[in-house]
């Protein structure tokens, strides 16, 4: 065999072993195992789906599930199962699965669709790519502090503030309402004389 052929038939094989690899990982929950096998396997041969969506499973079931190329996967994975012709149930089930992971790391699906038609044509992420986080509930506390007068808040809107905002935040808020009187709701579940 020409050094020619033999490398081209082991970058088939190593593609084959791969994945086979990667997959036996995925089952067996080793997710960094998985991760590291089936994208060597992707790196080789990016247009596969048995090989892209285990890959995004395995980026995206590993805990804690922070690693962005999950969701890349995820999306590329769409655009794959699209083009070989799968059926349209099987199509909107990958693409759900990857836009409610999209929707909990990132805190909205804004961007999802974006993503989607990026990974229609590259088949790997680009060099340094990212997607913005959820905001941590001491910023969702700040923005919701700087946006709402907190006489207009409701409890749980008070308690996300108090509860998670930094001080300066909270104090914001208290000093508005302290003092008070707050009527909600509430349901008594036993009682006693005493």
């Amino acid at each position: 065999m020409a050094d020619a052929d033999f490398e081209k038939f082991k970058g088939q094989v190593a593609v084959v072993f791969n994945g086979a690899t990667g997959l036996w990982s995925l089952q067996n929950k080793n997710y960094p195992d998985a991760q590291e096998h089936l994208r060597a396997a992707v790196n080789s041969n990016p247009n596969d789906f048995k090989d892209v969506y285990p890959l995004a499973l395995a980026y995206l079931s590993a805990k804690p599930s922070s690693d962005v190329n999950g969701l890349w996967f995820a999306a590329r994975s769409v655009n794959l199962a699209k083009a070989a012709g799968f059926p349209e149930r099987n199509v909107q089930d990958i693409s759900e699965f990857g836009r409610k992971r999209f929707i909990k790391y990132h805190g909205g699906e804004d961007g999802w669709t974006e993503l989607l038609a990026q990974t229609k044509d590259a088949a790997l992420p680009p060099a340094g790519f990212s997607i913005p986080p959820a905001p941590t509930p001491a910023e969702q506390a700040k923005a919701l502090a700087d946006s709402k007068d907190p006489k207009q808040m409701n409890f749980a809107e008070w308690e996300l503030v108090l509860g998670s905002g930094e001080p300066a935040v909270a104090d914001k808020v208290w000093n508005v309402i302290k003092g008070q009187t707050v009527q909600f709701a509430g349901k008594v579940i036993s009682s006693t004389r005493t």
